[in-house]
């Protein structure tokens, strides 16, 4: 049998969740999320926020060079280059 655990629901009350397949919810209406239409929900995030993301992976990158050693400056670099080589892909 299928342990299952009490969550709030969207609309405050309790629902019954499985731990283990089947998973879902019963007897709530709620749906398990599925993923689909999580990448459109990113690119809302990003739409007209790219400058800001950008100046938050610069200053992480700033943090993480000022906490590290030197040699590990290299990898911050191009770890931030990356993530904002992402937020153009989401963005375009």
């Amino acid at each position: 049998m299928a342990k299952a655990a009490l969550r709030r629901g969207a609309q405050g009350g309790l629902c019954r969740v499985l731990a283990s397949p089947p998973l879902g919810h019963q007897g709530c209406g709620h749906r398990e999320w599925d993923g689909v239409g999580l990448l459109d929900s990113i690119k809302g995030l990003v739409k007209g926020n790219k400058k800001t993301i950008d100046q938050g992976i610069d200053k992480a990158a700033q943090m993480v060079q000022e906490k590290t050693p030197d040699q590990v400056d290299g990898a911050v670099k191009q770890a931030a280059e990356a993530a904002k080589d992402a937020v153009d892909k989401l963005d375009g």
